[in-house]
């Protein structure tokens, strides 16, 4: 058996035997993928399109991952998702529930994450008018610059510089 935290929790700490999720002879054990639904029956997959996924298109077990969804996972599928942006360093499920909400709404950012950004110069004020965080600041990337700012800033003002909005 590999070392890898999917088997510890099931196998150590849940004591599951081997043949409830594996399938095959001795020594030629295979997943089987339809074992979990057996346990998980209400973690379906809820994103367009993913309907269909066997539990381990994303979840691994012989990888050393806390987490079970390795990043890299997502962004086979997913490869136009910028590696630089400033939460770049998050795991994709932190934002994205697969077995939930797979598209974030807006508030998730501050209830979630951003508690004290409604503090931090105009976001309060912003956020008295109706605006929300992505009206603003657009998934994956986030950073307002001047080129964004300019077409953002000016459907309900004067344009102002971004780098004024905080103080």
């Amino acid at each position: 058996m590999k070392k890898a935290y999917g088997h510890a929790r099931h196998v150590f700490i849940q004591k599951i035997d081997c043949k409830t999720c594996h399938k095959g002879e001795l020594h030629k054990f295979e997943p089987n993928e339809k074992a979990c639904l057996q346990c998980h029956r209400d973690n379906g997959v809820h994103g367009l399109g993913m309907e269909a996924f066997s539990c381990l298109k994303c979840h691994s077990y012989s990888e050393k991952t806390p987490s079970m969804v390795p990043k890299d996972r997502c962004i086979k599928c997913h490869p136009k998702i910028p590696t630089a942006s400033p939460m770049a360093g998050l795991l994709c499920h932190q934002c994205h529930k697969p077995h939930g909400e797979i598209i974030p709404k807006p508030s998730a950012c501050v209830s979630e994450c951003h508690q004290n950004e409604t503090a931090v110069g105009q976001h309060a004020l912003h956020l008295k008018k109706g605006l929300n965080c992505l009206d603003c600041h657009k998934a994956h990337t986030w950073i307002v610059g001047p080129a964004n700012a300019k077409t953002l800033c000016s459907r309900c003002h004067p344009y102002k510089d971004p780098r004024r909005f905080i103080y």
